[in-house]
């Protein structure tokens, strides 16, 4: 982390975006989180939050890193944490 000023201002603003339009929960909380840590990298504020298509990129780029479950599904595998699957 460079700088956490704005990180949550760039997260917030980027969760009411996806509220806005609807989106999957699993996909507002990383574009959120993306947004946040894009913020978190740069050495400014307000001029260090992200354009729209720049915390898409970092989002779906990092999706695909997103390890998958035995059942296809992070969040519905009885598998354990390490493993990098969720305990539900």
């Amino acid at each position: 982390m460079v700088n956490g000023l704005g990180a949550g201002d760039a997260f917030g603003g980027s969760l009411i975006h996806g509220l806005l339009h609807g989106w999957p929960l699993e996909k507002i909380l990383r574009y959120a989180n993306t947004a946040g840590a894009i913020v978190a990298s740069r050495l400014e504020c307000s001029t260090a939050m992200p354009t729209a298509a720049e915390v898409a990129e970092l989002a779906e780029q990092t999706a695909a890193d997103v390890p998958t479950c035995s059942t296809g599904s992070a969040r519905h595998s009885p598998t354990p944490v390490s493993t990098g699957c969720a305990n539900r």
